[in-house]
């Protein structure tokens, strides 16, 4: 199978088993939803940040999935939208006073980034903003905003599902995925610091490159 199939039917188990299991827990269905695709457009946004520094430890195996990455947050975008839609409509009954506090301000800061980032996404951006690099690293804002949003807005270590109480494995999970996103990022601006100064000490020093 090829890599970027397996990616793509990875993606796909991730999201059927955060749905099977949301749908475990005795709430209506649209909560249900509503978690189940805040958390699919969180899982998304964090593969498509994890491509970065895997491409740069292991470029033979995730090179060629770097040209998923596009895709990967448009579809998270996608799900963050249809997220942000249903829980100010119906969980939060189009109040706009709730997104005056903290997280209301911070899910609502995520938001906008994602759509900055969506709308600057095209080809035609690419060639044609000055910046465009630049832009597209606010990707990093919008994770960690997500993040903290995701960990505020949490239910606990511990949920009732059944009639029981379960360790609440999908929302581990995805802090488990948040980590290991953060972990990655740190480890391979680790590997470019370090490219880079063997770079400059390359240029400074040349007769010892050609000796070695």
């Amino acid at each position: 199978m090829e890599r970027g199939s397996f990616l793509n039917l990875a993606i796909l188990c991730g999201f059927a088993a955060l749905a099977a299991y949301n749908s475990l827990f005795q709430l209506p269905a649209y909560v249900v939803f509503i978690r189940t695709v805040g958390l699919a457009g969180f899982m998304l946004l964090c593969v498509s940040l994890m491509l970065g520094p895997l491409a740069l430890i292991a470029p033979r195996d995730y090179g060629i999935l770097l040209a998923h990455r596009r895709a990967l947050g448009i579809a998270s975008f996608a799900l963050v939208l249809a997220h942000t839609i249903f829980s100010f409509w119906l969980q939060s009954g189009l109040n706009l006073a709730l997104l005056a506090d903290a997280n209301g301000l911070i899910a609502v800061a995520a938001f906008l980034i994602m759509l900055v980032l969506t709308l600057t996404s095209s080809d035609w951006a690419v060639k044609n903003l000055p910046d465009w690099k630049g832009i597209q690293r606010l990707a990093y804002v919008a994770f960690a905003l997500s993040f903290v949003h995701f960990i505020i807005k949490a239910n606990g270590l511990f949920a009732p599902a059944g009639g029981g109480v379960f360790v609440n494995l999908g929302e581990i999970a995805m802090i488990v995925l948040g980590i290991a996103t953060v972990v990655l990022q740190a480890y391979g601006f680790y590997i470019v610091r370090g490219r880079k100064a063997a770079a400059q000490a390359a240029k400074q020093n040349p007769e010892q490159k050609i000796e070695n």
